[in-house]
């Protein structure tokens, strides 16, 4: 597979065939190129080229589509602007505030052994990059006691007397629903990120994606149970990404993948075969939903959902994939 890494949508074909003919530099003939691994161009001009190229298998970048996906439920879920909102106010008012910093230092030491600032993550927080309020968020939580014990303090609370942010940030950090807030927000960006670095160092094959979303849908769902959130709301989100990224290759790469269907003393393993038809009907669905959620994927995918069971069970003459997303 090549990589593709360019931002003008508008020479994305030329660049994508550039890059597909690149593969053989003496011949520089295309058809040595299985497929295209690309990171910023719509699936649109992937399938463009597909249907041009038959024998091209151009997928989207799994590592980069589940690092949007953050940028989607900080775009999606008002519980990301709320904490980085609060974050960002709590920081501000600390760093600038000679007097209070000073206590806030003062307990950084006692906790950490050194003092530091608390960095602030410029707005808009719904949406674009969200790395520099996940910072942010994740620095106040580690300063979360020194915060707790600043507040405390007789001297803050003088300065509460006359200065009614001190006020507001004092009932902020005092407040279990803001940390509460935090913390989740925090904790599923988390959640992605690590399986971002997971799949950057595993670099993991076609035939795995569908069983890395199937994994992601249940830890969001554990964490929307953990933290009381709307479960409909944050699994559409996700869904919305996966069906951006999805590729029937990938369906059909799972299938013929010996990994998910070990046979059991000669016979097959229902537990195998179950769960690679309900992965399949999974991605089936997303693709007969497409239309609602992309225009840019409007274009509906027969899947390998049809045949005789016999051919998921019959894997001594079958390779897995060798494509790496």
């Amino acid at each position: 597979m090549a990589p593709v890494h360019w931002r003008a949508p508008s020479l994305a074909t030329s660049l994508l065939l550039d890059a597909a003919s690149s593969v053989s530099a003496s011949s520089g003939d295309i058809r040595h190129c299985a497929g295209i691994v690309a990171d910023r161009f719509g699936s649109k001009t992937l399938r463009d080229l597909e249907t041009k190229h038959h024998w091209m298998v151009n997928l989207t970048c799994q590592v980069h589509g589940l690092s949007r996906l953050v940028s989607d439920m900080a775009r999606e879920l008002p519980l990301f602007n709320n904490a980085a909102s609060n974050c960002a106010k709590i920081a501000s008012y600390f760093n600038t505030t000679p007097s209070v910093r000073a206590l806030l230092h003062k307990h950084q030491v006692q906790e950490h052994g050194h003092a530091f600032l608390l960095p602030i993550a410029a707005p808009p927080y719904n949406g674009g990059e969200f790395a520099a309020a996940f910072v942010m968020l994740e620095s106040i939580l580690t300063s979360a006691r020194p915060l707790q014990l600043a507040v405390l303090e007789e001297s803050y609370k003088v300065v509460c007397i006359d200065d009614p942010a001190a006020r507001e940030i004092a009932a902020m950090v005092q407040n279990v629903a803001f940390w509460t807030e935090v913390e989740a927000t925090h904790s599923v960006v988390k959640l992605i990120m690590d399986l971002v670095k997971e799949m950057e160092t595993e670099r993991p094959l076609v035939g795995q994606c569908l069983p890395l979303w199937e994994d992601l849908r249940g830890k969001v769902r554990g964490w929307c149970r953990k933290f009381s959130i709307e479960e409909a709301t944050a699994m559409n989100v996700v869904e919305r990404r996966f069906r951006k990224n999805y590729h029937p290759a990938w369906s059909a790469a799972f299938i013929l993948d010996p990994l998910y269907l070990i046979k059991d003393a000669g016979r097959s393993s229902a537990g195998s075969i179950g769960r690679a038809h309900r992965l399949v009907f999974i991605a089936a669905n997303s693709k007969l939903e497409r239309r609602d959620f992309s225009n840019d994927d409007d274009k509906d995918v027969e899947l390998l959902t049809e045949g005789d069971d016999d051919m998921l069970t019959e894997t001594g003459n079958v390779d897995p994939s060798s494509s790496s997303v």
